[in-house]
């Protein structure tokens, strides 16, 4: 397992980005630079508990070797997300487009109230395992990993200021960090 993470500080109300990133994510991919797309499959509610599938589209720059190793002309994932109202954390798992049998990747991401409670602190953390295995050699399962924990945490970055961005827009105010 290879963990990873990231912290954003925003200057918007939890409650603000919280509602802006679970619920107008494609409405921000304009603002994400490798992210394509993000088509939403499937969203319930039951109380606190908002359950949200969506397949995310990215053209990230792979490198060469990677690119050449995974015989890939795209990459996508499929995001599965609990979104706890009550305590303000999300659930996720991802399912890659590719080796999806070897790659398991899940965490959570808390948004906390932040600067005296005008700002937001979201703390994103999770996990990735590769398996290897005949498909993959060791090689490639280490560059797969090294790629995705530095993929992952550098968009979750560019999610949260372009909800943070979006915001203050709407509401006319600074973007701070």
């Amino acid at each position: 397992m290879k963990p990873f993470s990231t912290t954003a500080l925003l200057n918007q109300p939890v409650a603000d980005l919280w509602l802006e990133i679970r619920d107008r994510l494609p409405e921000l991919v304009p603002r994400l630079g490798d992210i394509r797309a993000v088509i939403p499959l499937e969203r319930s509610s039951q109380g606190a508990i908002t359950r949200i599938v969506n397949r995310w589209e990215a053209d990230p720059k792979i490198p060469q070797a990677l690119a050449s190793a995974l015989k890939m002309d795209a990459l996508y994932w499929i995001d599965r997300a609990e979104w706890n109202d009550s305590t303000r954390e999300c659930r996720w798992k991802i399912e890659p487009g590719f080796f999806a049998d070897r790659i398991r990747c899940h965490g959570s991401t808390l948004y906390e109230p932040a600067m005296g409670g005008r700002g937001t602190r979201i703390t994103f953390r999770g996990e990735l395992n590769v398996t290897v295995g005949s498909l993959v050699g060791s090689a490639v399962a280490g560059a797969i990993e090294s790629f995705v924990t530095a993929v992952i945490p550098r968009n979750f970055q560019a999610l949260a200021n372009a909800a943070a961005s979006s915001l203050a827009g709407k509401a006319g105010r600074p973007l701070t960090r």
